[in-house]
């Protein structure tokens, strides 16, 4: 949560979903469907996803005095003391779910109103009770004076808390106010809210100044009442994102409809700018997991879901018929899991011998002494499902696994056929952050697949059956991420996955460090993947799976004609959804180039046209560019810029990397008609063209069709086909002797090779 959000503003009023009352907001103003209260109410009421109201005391929201900045405001007051600023906040929450810039109604009308609370804040202390009569100037000033700690740098939030503890340590009312007691009054914490009405300003339990700490046990003489301060802010600058935050929640207010009080400019039309200028710390981004990693993780989940899972499925049957077989004998209590138990390990080493599962004694719900059980099988396969839809769709984790009651994620038939005629799947799924509805999206093979196998897994538990329905909302309650219990009750309710506790065990079995166990990394590595899918050793044997992961979909590479239509429609829907992780790509992609560039300078298993072309620029740029011979950074960084000027974009395929964009097709061996045919791309194609680039690991895959191809000319049906095949490998071992020859030459004969290793 932003940590200008507003502290615990919001609250259940409802445990159930609420019809809207009665009352329109007015003509002038836009409403939103989550929002449940009436203009004329001094509250919001927001409804949640899962159908749960909650409340935003609008009226109740603490704002600062001003007199002692020679205002007239001599106490703390409340918004509602300012009503044509209350009506701000309802406008500007409409703004807020429509702009659709976090993944809950909730947390959208949180962060985004807490941000405004600070800016009214900001203005009081600046005698200025209007929005309107602010001025360029005014907003100029506000984005210094937040440098460098945000809004604890533009009000004085901390000299107002140090005031407040001092007034607390000699006032028992105060103190009351300010302490929240738990656990018997042997725990004690600051009530958050309690201290923003004493200070006068919104402020979270993340942003106390670590400072707090160390003056909590004097606010009581008993020594027994134990004091903490759960979370505290770290004392340093804002982000550059944080500071973007800010000033994109500022520039909305210049979208409030008239008549209403709002900004009558707009004070930050370009915000990432802004927060660049405002001096914001690098934000600390997330490594990519690393590419061996995300092979090994990506083989372990493909291994469970598609050798694994029967045997899996298998056991959950038999487990299933045992718990009925007891319950039909009249077992009752412990004695029910105890009979499945022992049916269930009388099958088992036959069923793990034939599916490779691990050997040894099993559990069902709980393990095992050998640390085995079907439900953490369950789990793996359920972290492979994460794993593998997250990756192929490019979605988060909680649109797949719909954790913490949230009435969406995958379930059984989400994936339906797209086409009566050609193999192509779409899977009905809950996009949280943009749409916030229900989509339609185009799924790959691997996709249906996994959906398929927790289907029949799902099927196969011991409970309650799944709903059988026409009711398309009444079959999204059948979640596929639930797994079985040892309950005794036949109909007791299956448990809910959740990724961060479930799914250590799958990590583990691919050696992957549980650090990268972040499921946001799974939209980096789709692009991740879709980049170095085809010139990695650890992702070759994959990449006929891993081919899909296209970005609008590889079926635009496909050049049977009744394709095309069914491919524009994909990448059509995906460019209007702008769902796709375009940013991830993009990073992925320079990433990518880097490599790639630093490979044709240092390696001599990097071969090709362009490669030969980029020697010969460094060649040029070491005697006109001052930089040491050997400073292989600063050559990459000027053969960057050189490319980047000219328009070169990498692309991957199997044989090797096309740099060409839509500016060189009239030079670009697969222009056809000025643009680039690159469904005609082969080695064939490529090897001649100046936008080429290869390596060792790309020949790799060329020789793994050679081979592909000797197997169909032992396996022709007669001499014409065989023959017919025999020129195709004859043509390929041509051209793979021809890239190895000139990989070789090339470097070979290269005499400035050695100013371009790598340093020690």
């Amino acid at each position: 949560m932003n940590p200008a959000a507003a502290p615990n503003e919001a609250h259940a009023v409802d445990d159930s979903p609420v019809e809207a009352p009665q009352g329109r907001w007015p003509e002038h103003q836009i409403s939103h469907p989550a929002i449940l209260s009436r203009w004329e109410d001094p509250f919001l009421l927001i409804r949640a996803e899962s159908g749960v109201v909650r409340r935003f005391d609008l009226a109740e929201v603490p704002l600062p005095r001003n007199c002692d900045v020679g205002g007239t405001i001599t106490k703390s007051c409340k918004l509602g003391d300012f009503p044509h600023w209350m009506d701000v906040c309802k406008a500007y929450a409409a703004l807020a779910l429509h702009d659709t810039s976090a993944y809950t109604a909730v947390d959208i009308v949180s962060n985004a109103l807490g941000n405004v609370y600070r800016f009214f804040a900001w203005c009081i202390r600046r005698r200025v009770l209007h929005l309107n009569v602010l001025t360029e100037s005014d907003l100029k000033a506000f984005a210094r004076e937040l440098q460098p700690n945000g809004w604890f740098s533009a009000l004085p939030i901390e000299p107002w808390i140090r005031a407040a503890l001092g007034e607390a340590k000699a006032d028992e009312n105060v103190r009351s106010r300010l302490i929240s007691h738990r656990r018997n009054n042997s725990f004690a914490s600051f009530n958050t809210e309690g201290l923003s009405r004493e200070i006068g300003c919104v402020v979270t339990q993340p942003e106390y100044p670590s400072w707090m700490g160390e003056h909590l046990q004097e606010l009581s003489p008993d020594a027994s009442i134990r004091f903490q301060v759960q979370r505290a802010r770290k004392d340093r600058a804002w982000s550059a994102s944080s500071f973007k935050n800010c000033f994109v929640a500022v520039r909305r207010l210049s979208r409030i409809a008239a008549p209403l009080d709002r900004l009558t400019f707009d004070p930050f039309p370009n915000t990432r700018a802004a927060a660049i200028a405002s001096g914001g710390r690098p934000d600390g981004r997330t490594p990519n997991l690393p590419i061996e990693e995300a092979g090994r993780l990506l083989g372990t989940s493909l291994s469970w879901i598609y050798e694994k899972s029967p045997g899996v499925e298998e056991l959950l049957r038999i487990w299933t018929d045992a718990k009925a077989s007891a319950e039909a004998a009249g077992l009752n209590g412990k004695s029910i899991p105890a009979a499945c138990l022992r049916v269930v390990n009388k099958a088992y080493p036959e069923i793990a011998a034939r599916f490779d599962l691990p050997r040894g004694k099993i559990g069902l719900a709980s393990i095992s002494a050998d640390g085995l059980s079907i439900a953490d099988f369950l789990q793996r396969i359920q972290t492979s499902a994460v794993v593998l839809i997250g990756i192929n769709q490019a979605r988060r984790k909680n649109e797949v696994t719909g954790e913490d009651d949230r009435p969406w994620g995958v379930y059984a038939g989400c994936v339906s056929r797209s086409d009566p005629f050609v193999e192509t799947y779409e899977i009905d799924m809950y996009i949280e952050k943009t749409w916030r509805d229900w989509r339609k999206m185009p799924a790959n093979r691997i996709t249906a697949d996994v959906v398929s196998v927790l289907e029949r897994l799902r099927v196969a538990m011991p409970g309650p059956a799944m709903r059988v329905s026409d009711d398309v909302s009444e079959r999204r309650k059948n979640k596929l991420f639930v797994f079985p219990t040892q309950a005794h009750d036949r109909n007791a309710e299956l448990a809910e996955y959740r990724f961060s506790k479930h799914s250590d065990t799958l990590f583990k079995e691919a050696k992957v460090d549980p650090k990268w166990r972040r499921t946001h990394q799974f939209r980096r590595l789709f692009a991740l993947l879709y980049m170095y899918r085809h010139d990695h050793p650890s992702l070759q044997a994959l990449s006929e799976m891993l081919c899909h992961l296209d970005i609008e979909c590889t079926r635009t590479y496909v050049t049977d004609a009744s394709m095309v239509a069914e491919a524009e429609r994909i990448a059509v829907l995906y460019r209007c959804q702008d769902e796709a992780p375009l940013e991830e790509l993009a990073e992925a992609r320079r990433e990518y180039a880097e490599e790639q560039i630093r490979a044709m300078l240092t390696s001599a298993e990097a071969g090709g046209t362009l490669t030969r072309r980029v020697r010969r620029w460094v060649k040029a740029l070491v005697s006109k560019v001052e930089f040491d011979a050997d400073d292989l950074e600063r050559a990459l960084a000027a053969v960057r810029t050189k490319m980047d000027k000219r328009g070169y974009s990498p692309e991957s395929y199997p044989h090797g990397i096309c740099w060409a964009s839509h500016r060189h097709a009239s030079r670009a061996s697969c222009g056809r008609g000025g643009d680039l045919a690159r469904e005609h791309a082969g080695i064939d194609v490529c090897s001649k063209c100046p936008f080429h680039s290869t390596s060792v690991a790309f020949l790799e895959n060329v020789e793994r069709d050679l081979r592909q191809l000797r197997e169909a000319e032992d396996a022709a049906a007669c001499s014409a086909e065989a023959a017919t095949v025999r020129q195709e490998i004859v043509a390929l071992e041509g051209l793979l002797a021809m890239e190895r020859r000139l990989m070789e030459r090339e470097w070979r004969q290269d005499p400035d090779r050695t100013v371009l290793e790598e340093p020690a």
